[in-house]
């Protein structure tokens, strides 16, 4: 029965139940129950406090809902998104805040894998990195703005290609204290750049 759930070292316990009102309208309760014992251990009192929250159960759904079209969007566009927030006395050591999309395009699970600036790195074509830190630096020294093409040398020697736009913010010292910006897989065009620009000189 219910009453098995209590215990002395557990006396407390929380449900949330959908309900018919006499109207036919659906309301979300939540209900939290408190047990009190007797010298046997055995449940002698039952008292349960219950409120409504059906505005924040809909105000759950329609964030869920916002979150899955926002994912979604991204997927279909192969556009993902980013934060840097600056912790570190070196960037590299930070913690990135990457979108799902984000991290699919680099090859990565956004439940497993932690995103530092020493992995983007890490994933960057060799050819590139020098050039795109040297970017993303010019940004962090007072510039703002950067948006920079690189690749992505992926397992098995595959080659992604990426066009990442962002924006520092500074705070009143001037230090950097955050970044974001977007990402967007252009292996398709880039591919096709290069297929033209072959048969053209053929």
């Amino acid at each position: 029965s219910y009453l098995e759930n209590f215990s002395p070292d557990q006396s407390f316990d929380r449900i949330e139940n959908q309900v018919v009102m006499p109207d036919g309208a659906l309301r979300w309760q939540e209900w939290t129950d408190r047990a009190f014992f007797d010298a046997a251990g055995r449940v002698a009192e039952l008292q349960a406090f219950g409120r409504d929250i059906t505005e924040r159960k809909m105000a759950e759904h329609e964030l869920r809902g916002s979150e899955d079209r926002f994912s979604e969007a991204q997927r279909i566009g192969r556009i993902g998104s980013f934060e840097h927030h600056f912790v570190a006395q070196h960037f590299t050591n930070d913690v990135l805040l990457w979108s799902n999309e984000t991290c699919r395009i680099f090859g990565l699970d956004p439940k497993k894998d932690t995103v530092t600036a020493e992995l983007l790195i890490s994933l960057m074509h060799p050819d590139d990195r020098k050039q795109t830190v040297e970017t993303y630096d010019k940004a962090i020294a007072g510039e703002k703005k950067y948006s920079c093409d690189y690749r992505l040398l992926l397992p098995n020697d595959k080659i992604r290609y990426v066009h990442e736009r962002g924006e520092v913010a500074f705070d009143s010292a001037g230090n950097p204290v955050r970044s974001s910006g977007t990402v967007q897989d252009i292996t398709e065009r880039k591919q096709s750049e290069e297929a033209l620009a072959n048969s053209e000189a053929r």
